[in-house]
């Protein structure tokens, strides 16, 4: 799917006559949020497309209670400043309901979006707008109408990030991602739990002296939390790697999986998981798709690889 220019997938959800994705596509000399709905076979039913002149992106995509769904991303050609957060909610066609900068003048971003049983919509991403350093975790929730009914904004004095979140089983949230400011080294990965008002519970990180990264959070059927992303113990190159947790953020295990990394996860009913990312070390290529299935203990049962 796509044109003569760049076009990229960036988050996905499974429907049950099809699938709907998000990313964007370059039209006209200018790089579109796009959302695309595919049926089951992989055929394309229809396509939308937003933004400007300049760069915008849909960076990950939710369903809501009505049917509809809610594109979370960033935008450079609306809003504030160098690039604002950007959500946009539709019908299920695709058809806008409405559309949402959120910033200031600096750079502000969605990574990813849940939304409650409830309509509420909670983002999780990245601002240099306000807070304390570089860059800090921005964490956003909203009503069914896009007004913001709370937000926080965490971090210290270097550089922080969310990117990604999951709703807790307590109706709270968890939000990972990866700090330069707390931890042991030069970037760390971080789990940050919240309530269901946005108020810290607690935050730990997780890595060595070297630099980690969380792409991927999950609560599993067990309560735990699976972290998925990235080290890079050195001497070796980056390396696909996940974090099991208990359900306060204490460490349990943690894994390597050969050189990648990991982006995305899923729990399975027996308290394992489905990682998914890309690697360099196994198939025959210089860089595959893989599909990891671990256990409860985050062993690994299967993994399977796509590429050309």
């Amino acid at each position: 799917l796509g044109g003569a220019g760049t076009d990229c997938a960036l988050d996905a959800i499974a429907l049950p006559d099809g699938i709907i994705f998000t990313g964007y596509h370059e039209m006209y000399g200018a790089q579109n949020c796009c959302l695309y709905k595919l049926d089951p076979d992989g055929n394309q039913l229809w396509m939308q497309s937003w933004g400007g002149d300049s760069m915008d992106q849909g960076n990950a995509i939710a369903q809501t209670p009505d049917g509809g769904l809610v594109i979370a991303g960033e935008t450079n050609s609306f809003g504030a400043g160098w690039t604002d957060m950007w959500v946009i909610k539709t019908d299920c066609n695709g058809d806008t309901l409405w559309s949402r900068t959120l910033g200031d003048t600096g750079r502000d971003s969605a990574q990813d979006v849940v939304v409650t049983s409830s309509g509420t919509i909670v983002i999780a991403g990245y601002t240099n707008s306000w807070g304390a350093g570089n860059l800090d975790a921005w964490i956003l929730c909203l009503d069914a109408t896009g007004t913001v009914l709370w937000q926080q904004i965490l971090g210290g004095t270097s550089i922080d990030e969310a990117h990604s979140i999951t709703l807790a089983s307590d109706g709270g949230y968890a939000v990972a991602g990866r700090t330069m400011s707390f931890g042991n080294g030069h970037f760390d990965a971080w789990l940050i739990k919240l309530d269901s008002l946005g108020n810290e519970q607690w935050t730990q990180t997780y890595g060595s002296s070297q630099e980690e990264s969380a792409e991927a959070v999950i609560q599993t059927q067990n309560g735990d939390y699976a972290v998925l992303g990235s080290t890079i113990p050195s001497p070796s190159p980056r390396q696909i790697w996940s974090v099991r947790t208990d359900a306060q953020g204490n460490l349990l295990s943690q894994s390597t999986w050969g050189q990648g990394c990991g982006y995305a996860a899923l729990p399975c009913p027996d308290g394992g998981a489905l990682y998914a990312g890309s690697t360099q070390d196994f198939g025959a290529n210089f860089e595959d798709a893989f599909l990891l299935r671990v256990d409860a203990q985050d062993q690994c049962a299967w993994i399977t690889l796509a590429g050309e």
